[in-house]
């Protein structure tokens, strides 16, 4: 029950803990005021080190490690772990952070960033139950976020992050056992000197990856492949955004053996790929068993164009929609459309829909009731869909509705074999009512947002405007959506600053790209969360070079931009600098007494 306060200061050594708290009264170690406690850490070490623990709460620390091989956290071992608002930034440590061997551990609020060097930042390995919201991700050389070994990780909630690489690739999952990816932001990918490519992993079993906005990425986003042993089984997305990247939204590899029961179902796909082919999606042919795609938009600069790349081929959505391609392929694409979605400001990504958009009420209910009946276990075809808090302290499952908008519940237990939902109350069905989140009107909305005042509720960040300068105020205001009203909202600017209100503004002194964060309470006591983004820089010379780099000690460009291994390969690279050398992939190549053929610094030698 005790709470450490750290003072405002500059803490080296290891925060190591040897006592557990309990359920009722933990112990809290926590700065006050917020961030203003910084952990350097031990030379060659790790600041925080939570093992063989329960009932542990790390709250508001500012970790940055003061010498090169320290990193951040690491949390092993343990149970009932709570790391809250904090921030961890610029590690060259192997993992700077690395949760292993634990329970229901909950990570919110907080930021990792800057892992400088190429490697991997945050890894999450044999963990049960962990809740990650609210926190922010990015820059990175190779993985921001690992879930890894394969097959290790179960019943894991990602909720109202924001994954802005910036340096490489978002995250990665290699065979994670029921996972729900909702209210995240995925942007500013980037395909680095040492991210290998920036398409984040998303090869996980009985998932649901739902109501995310995937927008501005400058190289393609995410890849759903099975890698090594992993599978791409029984996977839902829907609700989804994919906006403005720079290659195609999201692309599967939906032909392979280890590919099964992927619908998409409610998604939007434009603007993508607009420098090129106008790809929305990128698939790899395969049976209706495998991949589905169920009343998706798909667009590109303007209707009508071959926006799906499928079989190598590139088609429009009417041709796929065909007889024709039906009885040559089966019905893998079933009322998908292609028109203008309607965003209310495409320009500042707000990807709420106008009044006016087609894609209101346009969507597909999620799944129907099988047979007619009454009582609180609800047979469906596809139970698959629907989430019922994976036992997380504190989490609820997914609020339905059944046969009408009115009748509804809320689901208490999935069975994904026998396809049932236990509810919380008695209802009654008849064969093939409708059965999805709640909706408004004739039937759900396609995009992120269910529009109504007795929807689906969902809190969304309005940004105005998205790009700005420094010192320019920006406007923050909070919508919620559906049958809800905002009580209280906290915000996590993206600076380290926080603010409380329904609107708030903003003014940013650095150049860089900011995460916002908000945390709305509702009139009832309910938690939502939301994530908004917001770029901040001076107008661009056109006479600068793009790219440059002087490869000196600080000039963290050069790594993470200059890529200079690939094909064809390998080969291996060094960077000489003053106080070192700094080796690339493949230096074993390397023979034992190999000197770089210059005796200055500062440089890259590309072997």
């Amino acid at each position: 029950g005790d709470t450490v306060v750290l003072l405002p200061g500059s803490y080296d050594g290891e925060l190591r803990p040897i006592n557990s708290g309990t359920a009722d009264a933990p112990i809290i170690f926590r700065a006050e005021p917020r961030l203003e406690a910084t952990l350097t850490g031990p030379d060659g070490g790790i600041p925080i080190v939570l093992e063989n623990l329960a009932h542990i709460r790390v709250e508001g620390l500012h970790v940055v490690p003061d010498d090169p091989g320290v990193g951040w956290m690491v949390i092993r071992n343990s149970s009932h772990v709570t790391v809250e608002d904090c921030r961890m930034e610029n590690s060259t440590f192997g993992l700077a952070a690395h949760i292993d061997s634990c329970e229901d551990v909950h990570v919110r609020n907080s930021v990792f960033q800057k892992q400088l060097g190429g490697i991997n930042m945050f890894r999450i390995s044999s963990v049960t139950r962990l809740l990650f919201e609210g926190n922010t991700i990015s820059r990175a050389g190779h993985s921001p976020l690992q879930f890894y070994p394969d097959h290790s990780n179960t019943k894991v909630v990602m909720r109202g992050n924001v994954f802005h690489a910036a340096w490489g690739r978002s995250f990665e999952h290699f065979g994670t056992q029921h996972c729900l990816f909702e209210h995240n932001i995925i942007t500013h990918a980037f395909d680095s000197g040492w991210s290998g490519s920036a398409n984040a992993k998303f090869a996980t079993t009985r998932s649901i990856f739902r109501f995310n906005r995937v927008f501005r990425n400058v190289h393609g986003v995410i890849n759903l492949y099975p890698f090594r042993d992993t599978y791409l089984d029984t996977i839902r997305v829907y609700n989804n955004v994919f906006d403005d990247n720079g290659h195609y939204g999201i692309s599967a590899n939906s032909s392979h053996q280890h590919t099964r029961d992927l619908p998409f179902v409610n998604n939007i796909f434009s603007r993508n790929d607009t420098h090129g082919v106008q790809r929305q999606i990128n698939l790899s042919g395969g049976t209706p068993e495998q991949v589905r795609l169920i009343s998706n938009v798909f667009t590109g600069l303007v209707p009508g164009q071959p926006v799906i790349r499928d079989y190598d081929d590139q088609l429009t959505v009417e041709a796929l929609q065909s007889e024709a391609v039906r009885a040559q392929r089966g019905a893998r694409y079933v009322d998908n459309m292609d028109v203008d979605p309607g965003y209310l400001d495409p320009e500042n990504y707000n990807h709420a829909l106008r009044e006016d958009s087609p894609l209101r009420n346009a969507g597909a209910f999620l799944t129907v009731a099988r047979g007619a009946g009454e009582g609180t276990l609800l047979p469906v075809e596809d139970a698959n869909f629907f989430y019922d808090g994976y036992g997380i302290e504190g989490e609820q499952g997914d609020l339905i509705a059944v046969g009408s908008a009115d009748q509804r519940a809320r689901v208490v237990e999935v069975d994904h074999d026998s396809n049932t939902l236990l509810l919380d109350r008695s209802i009654s069905w008849t064969e093939r009512d409708p059965v999805s989140l709640p909706w408004t009107g004739e039937g759900p909305d396609i995009g992120v947002y269910e529009h109504g005042d007795d929807g689906r509720v969902a809190a969304q960040v309005v940004v105005e405007p998205f790009e700005a300068q420094t010192g320019e105020e920006v406007s923050l205001r909070v919508m919620l959506h559906g049958a809800a009203q905002p009580a209280e909202v906290r915000w996590w600017l993206g600076d380290g600053q926080i603010a409380e209100g329904a609107e708030v503004t903003h003014s940013y002194a650095d150049q860089y790209d900011y995460a916002i964060r908000a945390e709305v309470l509702d009139s009832e006591g309910r938690t939502h969360r939301a994530a908004g983004y917001v770029w901040v820089a001076e107008p661009v010379d056109p006479s600068e070079p793009l790219i440059h780099s002087t490869w000196g000690p600080d000039d963290d460009s050069a790594w993470r931009l200059w890529k200079s291994y690939g094909y064809p390969g390998p080969s291996s690279f060094m960077d000489v600098v003053e106080g070192g050398v700094r080796y690339g992939p493949n230096r074993t190549g390397l023979p034992a007494d190999y000197e770089p053929p210059h005796a200055g610094t500062n440089y890259r030698h590309v072997r």
